[in-house]
């Protein structure tokens, strides 16, 4: 027990040495599978912030399973989970109608916020190129919610893809001059106005990719198990410059 105190007191050390950005319900526990065991006084500084937005991303998409899973948790029994003994028990639109969320929907972080599920804080790849304190883009920054439907049209999964975004650089490449920049591109079906300018990624590459062939990973949290990880799919300003 003097251990695990010990290890609280490490993590709220590097919370604030390594600006932890976004925080739920489910964080802490995320944290301890994560950052416990990852050697965060060995990363260089980039690495830390690609390990850092991906960790950040992957809460965005933990804190909308955990809503659903906990909604239909107080449903009575055999519809308390999404399966039962491994058969899937709700279509798409009966799924809609008990959480509220449809599938293909997407929420920004901005939504988020403003209905609980998330608190966020300042960018730290912001801090350093521009010296400035700066939150993620929070319209920009989006989740996508996606059922995984069987040959019965009944949902045997949900994963979850994310595009972070985040302010202006200098080095902005491949975007535009006046367009945010995304550390990670999970699908590219989106554009519209954000906090740091207009913004559309229909042109643009995934970066959520897992191989040089350009294969994509289907989720930001494991699936099928697959997981991304930092080095691979987060790119910081300066990566991407032609």
């Amino acid at each position: 027990m003097k251990q695990f105190f010990k290890l609280c007191r490490w993590f709220i050390k590097e919370e604030r040495g390594n600006a932890l950005l976004l925080t739920s319900a489910t964080a802490l526990i995320a944290t301890l599978g994560m950052f416990f065991f990852t050697a965060l006084r060995d990363m260089s500084i980039k690495n830390k912030e690609r390990t850092t937005h991906l960790y950040n991303a992957s809460v965005m998409a933990m804190s909308i399973d955990s809503y659903i899973r906990a909604y239909l948790e107080t449903l009575p029994y055999p519809k308390s989970t999404l399966l039962n003994n491994g058969q899937a028990q709700f279509t798409a639109e009966e799924l809609s109608n008990i959480v509220n969320i449809s599938n293909f929907e997407l929420l920004s972080l901005d939504d988020l916020e403003k209905n609980g599920y998330i608190v966020s804080h300042n960018d730290p790849t912001a801090q350093r190129e521009l010296g400035e304190e700066k939150p993620y883009d929070k319209f920009a920054t989006k989740v996508k919610i996606e059922f995984k439907l069987n040959a019965n049209d009944a949902i045997e999964d949900i994963v979850y893809l994310v595009n972070l975004a985040g302010s202006v650089y200098t080095n902005n490449a491949p975007y535009s001059d006046s367009e945010p920049f995304f550390y990670l591109v999970s699908f590219t079906d989106d554009l519209g106005t954000g906090t740091y300018g207009d913004y559309d990624l229909i042109d643009n590459d995934l970066t959520l990719v897992e191989d040089e062939n350009g294969n994509s990973y289907e989720s930001v949290l494991e699936y099928n198990g697959k997981a991304p990880f930092a080095e691979r799919v987060i790119v910081l300003p300066g990566d991407l410059d032609p």
